[in-house]
């Protein structure tokens, strides 16, 4: 380190000049690499060193010079000892030569030079103990320090013993005692906690046979402002002038002439010179104390308040004041009146007044089912550990000597680990477990979070049906593997059974069945029969019904989830987070915060979800099957050399994107009126098909995915018996089954990504047919079209377009119901009679209108009549010539160059707030690069050199344009609209045209569902102006509220919030008066009366006028044709001004 930093031009080197520095660095090189040299440095240079850099002398003779550890001192065993101390020392002073004095503050601890060295030479865990255990320290309110001696205690006795002092803290601050000390007399500690805290003292100071031994603990200072003993007998002139302080006492209030003394006496014992000085001054202020409480001033103080005031001094207020803070401690511990004054007349001990104090406080501990609601631990989990239950009872014993401290260590241990396990939220005894036997920590926290999983999902951990159960009766993790090639991502052991007879695993039960059916088989029906139902979560139906004969389903899929989760899968967690996620797009609130649910036909399936994040390998395989049929068929049909179509990828097309026929659907799609199918839904005027299967879906999806594997007939064992007999080609093989199940597994994430996403779409508009994102984003322009089609049927069954109700009379209602019937059957609906009479005409118009502003462009007359023409007859491309109509209708294209490629696309860009083209766009690059990527791959693996250059010239060129165009779209300000569309987190819109652009990459995927639709929020703020006025001195106390009455208001509504801060405001004013008016009955002090208090409403003023007339104007010889008093000063509108 030294020679780094003399290499340097900053850091120690920035002390010497260069040739020095160069001077002292080959002097460092030179002994490093001479072992029999004794020194790096001459004498001098050694002082010159320590003296620029302020490192001792000392520290660089350990580190920097050998002498005598050759001979002698080398063969003693304190040699290796001392040479890591001098290094540590050396380090941490070079360290901060280095970087001086930088410190960061983080959670109040100060990381000073010597953690940033421990965190740069990666040991930084002392700094995360330090940083964690201050933030712990705030969280549960400790004392400082306490919960790091838990962290850092090397054995267990010690750590027992630090959480033995932290459940004695937490009972003692729920008594109103603060620390509770458990060395000594723990019972008299209790009395002496309680006083401490009340008279604030330091903690464990309040003990003494006499009154000299207890102002020797405390302090003649403290004594005095303890129990407000008159200033003007204690602090004499004397000292006063001792200290160099005015003599004049009317200016300050008690409490704050203690302080200043007290500052002015600390400021001394901080300079040695005037170590003597200070001592003196508490002498002379201990001789005062004990002259003043030698005079029985108690007792013999008269009542400056009942004769003539005027001709009483300052010290008669102030004693009158003292006897009143006298009496009112005695009622504060509890004691009868009196007893505080023979205390301070010698008549009892501190000792025997702090074991009074015990007594009340001891006689007010609460009951067990008190004590845990106080301490925000469950009654009943206090009352099944002993050692807890019993604590009252021990602390009793300690009155008379006979402590068990053993099972008052092991109550208060237990109850701060309960403390703490409430705090985190963890399983009761998890904190006492890990601190007993912390080799077992993983175990425990993973049956903590099991527990709450258990919560989250309704299922009871006390019962067998829960993944609780079914870790603690299945033994714990097991090893993970990877294999890709052969798709098992988890290995498990050989499943063992529960045998029948001897115990079983859970509370002695034994069960005759596969261990795993067992558990797993509980939790899949749990599961399925209430908590998925209650949050609308689609379970397939019992097997054996109808086409779902060997299909897997529901039940059996939780079962398999339950295993891989207790064996250490935390895909399985993911999994759990999207279905309570899906909840939030199932039941949702409308913009006048109806409660609205959506339709089963929107819905996320279990199986969407799970087939997303832990695969499908029959889906998979099915990927696979295929691209290795299109392999060996290449293969063969080349003769071993098989040579792919490597020409230029083909341009997206008007002629193209509009070929296809009406009829084709994608999965995930709303039925077109009049066709029916298992790859999409049936949806008409009477309701949904509630028939549904996420696998049937998932075969559709495989079937369009093998079309793009044309194969033709080969010899199975013939190509692979080639192939496998060429290195290349094996591998070439391998690389093209695992790119088709990577293909399989992108599907699946995408499918779930679709589904979420149209979820949200149909909670902005209704109308939106089911599959839109998809069909829009990777579906082709017939597809896209067909949705216009969708969109109009679910607007006349809904009546509403875009969000808005319309009326039919609008159109005409037989027109409307013409239109209606030809939804519903399009083929034998006579079109051409509508066409004729001139009410398609007056639809085409109606809807155009409505339709215009939806879709994002101007729609050309007769476009909706094309539609409807297009869709019964099977084309979008020709234009059609009706018997007895002059014209022709026009197709799409006829009317469109660029419907596909341009017009239809524009609705996806309209409904998620992007730029006009976005979505075409994506369409295109997602093509394109999904293309390109298996031309390199294909050029790689059988192409020529140049092939591959073309290919991945190719490839990078899209790319670069992908690229631009997420950049552009990310800086664009329509993202916010984007994002806000379908609910999507800030920031991240982006990331979705990025996935659709590299192929939907797993991880992109992953992160983005985490972040947005797993993880599905609303943020509420919730304003309040209740609240409290803590002493400045102190923590706030948790039981003092200051409440306004005026309940909550939205931070997030602009119109509330004003108003809410509005009245925040006028009411913290008006009791920050009132409060300012009762500051001298509060504190005792009858010199603590404002002269002037200036505010800006009237109301205020009028509110608290008799106020003022007793408090001030009384004072003060009346306020009338004066500044004194209360009044509107327009200058203070914004602040309250008070003047004494």
């Amino acid at each position: 380190a030294l020679s780094q930093g003399l290499a340097s031009n900053t850091g120690i080197a920035n002390s010497f000049d260069q040739d020095v520095a160069a001077k002292y660095k080959n002097q460092l090189k030179d002994f490093l690499s001479d072992e029999k040299k004794e020194s790096a440095f001459s004498y001098s240079d050694m002082e010159n060193i320590s003296n620029k850099l302020s490192i001792p002398n000392a520290s660089l003779k350990d580190l920097l010079v050998r002498k005598g550890l050759v001979s002698d001192l080398s063969k003693k065993p304190i040699n290796p000892y001392l040479e890591k101390i001098g290094k540590r020392t050396a380090e941490s002073r070079i360290t901060t030569a280095l970087f001086g004095s930088i410190g960061i503050t983080v959670a109040g601890i100060k990381i000073d030079a010597s953690d940033i060295f421990d965190l740069l030479s990666g040991n930084g865990t002392s700094v995360g103990d330090k940083i964690g255990s201050k933030y712990m320290e705030k969280q549960l309110g400790t004392g400082d320090n306490q919960i790091i001696n838990v962290v850092q205690s090397p054995s267990s006795i010690i750590r027992n013993c630090s959480m033995a002092n932290l459940g004695a803290n937490f009972v003692g601050g729920v008594l109103g005692l603060g620390t509770v000390s458990l060395s000594g007399n723990f019972y008299e500690n209790i009395g002496g906690a309680k006083i401490e805290k009340v008279l604030n003292l330091p903690s464990n100071s309040f003990r003494g046979g006499n009154l000299n031994d207890l102002m020797n603990n405390v302090g003649p200072v403290a004594f005095a402002r303890a129990f407000e003993l008159p200033p003007a007998n204690v602090i004499s002139s004397d000292i006063l002038s001792d200290l160099s302080m005015k003599s004049s006492t009317k200016q300050h209030s008690i409490s704050d002439q203690y302080k200043l003394v007290e500052s002015k006496i600390n400021y001394l014992d901080k300079n040695n010179s005037s170590l003597g000085s200070a001592t003196k001054i508490n002498s002379k202020l201990k001789q005062n104390i004990n002259n003043l409480l030698a005079s029985n001033f108690t007792n013999s103080a008269p009542n400056p308040y009942t004769s003539d005031s005027s001709t009483k001094s300052v010290s008669d207020f102030q004693v009158a004041n003292s006897l009143s803070r006298v009496n009112s401690i005695d009622n504060q511990f509890g004691l009868p009146l009196g007893i505080t004054s023979q205390l301070l007349t010698g008549k009892i001990s501190p000792d025997d007044y702090r074991h009074l104090v015990a007594d009340t406080v001891v006689t007010s501990i609460p009951t067990i089912n008190n004590l845990g609601g106080l301490l925000g631990i469950d009654p009943a989990t206090l009352t099944r550990v002993d050692a807890v239950a019993n604590l009252a009872q021990q602390i009793n014993f300690c009155k008379f000597d006979s402590c068990n401290y053993t099972k008052m260590y092991q109550g208060f241990s237990q109850i701060f680990g309960l403390k703490l396990d409430h705090k985190l939220g963890l399983r009761d005894g998890s904190i006492g477990q890990i601190i007993a036997s912390p080799e077992k920590a993983a175990a425990t926290m993973l049956l903590s979070a099991l527990n709450k999983l258990d919560n989250s999902l309704d299922l009871n951990s006390a019962g067998d049906a829960s993944f609780t159960a079914a870790y603690a009766g299945l033994g714990g993790p097991l090893p993970y593997s990877d294999d890709w090639r052969n798709n098992t991502p988890m290995k498990f052991r050989e499943t063992d059974t529960i045998t029948t007879g001897g115990g079983g695993f859970i509370g002695g039960s034994a069960h005759s069945s596969d261990r795993w059916q067992y558990y797993g088989g509980k939790i899949g029906t749990q599961l399925v029969g209430k908590f998925l139902n209650r949050i609308g979560i689609i379970a397939t139906p019992s097997p054996g019904s109808g086409s779902y004969v060997g299909k897997p389903e529901t039940q059996n899929l939780i079962l398999d989830s339950t295993e891989k989760l207790v064996h250490g899968d935390l895909r399985v967690l993911e999994v759990t987070a999207a279905v309570k996620a899906a909840e939030a797009l199932h039941f949702y609130s409308d913009d006048q915060g109806n409660s609205k649910k959506l339709p089963e036909y929107y819905r996320v399936s279990f199986e969407d979800i799970y087939y997303s994040i832990m695969g499908d390998p029959i889906f998979e395989q099915s990927y696979i099957d295929k691209a290795t049929d299109n392999f060996l068929s290449s293969y063969q049909t080349n003769d071993g050399n098989p040579n792919p179509n490597l020409t230029p990828l083909s341009s997206i097309t008007e002629d193209g994107e509009m070929a296809g026929s009406p009829t084709d659907t994608l999965y995930g799609s709303q039925c077109p009126p009049g066709f029916t199918g298992d790859d999409c839904y049936l949806v008409n005027p009477m309701g949904p098909n509630n028939s549904y299967s996420t696998y049937e879906n998932l075969e559709s999806m495989a079937n369009d995915n093998a079309s793009a594997y044309p194969t033709t007939a080969y010899d199975p064992a013939a190509v692979m018996q080639s192939i496998q007999s060429n290195p290349e080609a094996t591998e070439a093989l391998a690389q093209t089954q695992e790119s088709a199940r990577r293909q399989a597994d992108d599907t699946l994430h995408s499918n779930l990504l679709w589904r979420m996403a149209d979820a949200k779409l149909y909670q902005v508009d209704n109308n939106i047919p089911a599959g839109f994102i998809k069909t829009m984003y990777s579906g082709n322009g017939v597809q896209r079209t067909i949705m216009i089609v969708d969109y109009l049927q679910n607007a006349l069954h809904n009546v509403s377009i875009n969000g808005v109700i319309f009326d039919k009379a609008e159109m005409g209602i037989d027109i409307y119901n013409q239109i209606t019937s030809f939804m519903q059957d399009p083929q034998s609906f006579d079109l051409d009679s509508l066409l004729k009479n001139g009410d398609l005409d007056k639809f085409n118009n109606w809807a155009s209108g409505k339709l215009g502003n939806l879709l994002g462009f101007n729609l050309q007359p007769g476009t909706i009549t094309s539609v409807l023409y297009g869709f019964k007859s099977g084309s979008f491309t020709n234009d059609i010539t009706v018997p007895g109509v002059g014209d022709q209708v026009k197709s799409l294209t006829t009317i469109y160059k660029d419907w596909a490629i341009g017009k239809i696309t524009g609705w996806a860009d309209k409904a998620l707030g992007l730029p006009s083209g976005s979505v075409f766009t994506a369409y295109s690059m997602y093509r394109n690069y999904a293309a390109a990527r298996e031309a390199l791959f294909a050029a790689k693996n059988f192409g020529s050199a140049a092939d591959v250059t073309n290919a991945r010239a190719n490839l990078d060129s899209i790319k670069a344009s992908a690229i631009a165009f997420v950049v552009n779209l990310v800086f664009s300000k329509q993202i916010g609209q984007f994002e806000n569309a379908i609910g999507l987190v800030p920031g991240t819109g982006s990331m979705l045209v990025t996935m659709l652009i590299s192929g939907f990459n797993p991880v992109s995927v992953a992160i983005f569902v985490l972040m947005n639709l797993f993880g599905v929020y609303k943020t509420v703020i919730t304003c309040t102006a209740d609240g409290y006025y803590p002493r400045i001195d102190q923590k706030p106390d948790p039981t003092v509220s200051d409440n306004s009455s005026l309940g909550t208001f939205s931070g997030l509504n602009p119109t509330a919030k004003k108003a809410g801060y509005i009245q925040a405001a006028q009411y913290k004013n008006r009791t920050l008066i009132g409060d300012v008016l009762s500051l001298s009955e509060r504190i005792g002090d009858q010199t603590a009366i404002p002269s002037q208090i200036m505010t800006g409403r009237q109301e205020d003023v009028d509110y608290w006028q008799y106020k003022v007339d007793d408090v001030i104007c009384s004072k003060v010889g009346g306020c009338a044709g004066t500044r004194a008093g209360l009044w509107v000063n327009p200058q203070t509108t914004g602040y309250l001004h008070i003047g004494f």
